[in-house]
């Protein structure tokens, strides 16, 4: 009786797959108004990421107020930079 063996290696690939959301609080904004805007990243994929970053450059039209969330936010130039989460 032949008895047959055999090894095989494989390699768990883990991919992160990272997904942006910007939505205003409210539908219906006028000229004057406060708007809180939320931004949402989150990883859908099987793996984690790491130094991930997110710049939102705001147009002329509106001013910035205050960011508030578990990273913080920094203005430089029309331009808020949101430092990474540890997660």
């Amino acid at each position: 009786l032949a008895v047959a063996r055999q090894t095989v290696q494989t390699e768990m690939l883990v991919v992160p797959a990272l997904r942006l959301s910007l939505v205003d609080q409210s539908d219906l904004i006028r000229v004057g108004d406060t708007v809180t805007y939320t931004l949402r990243v989150t990883n859908q994929g099987t793996g984690p990421d790491r130094k991930v970053a997110v710049k939102l450059h705001l147009p002329e039209e509106l001013e910035y107020l205050d960011a508030v969330g578990p990273s913080n936010g920094n203005l430089d130039k029309r331009v808020v930079t949101f430092d990474g989460v540890d997660q």
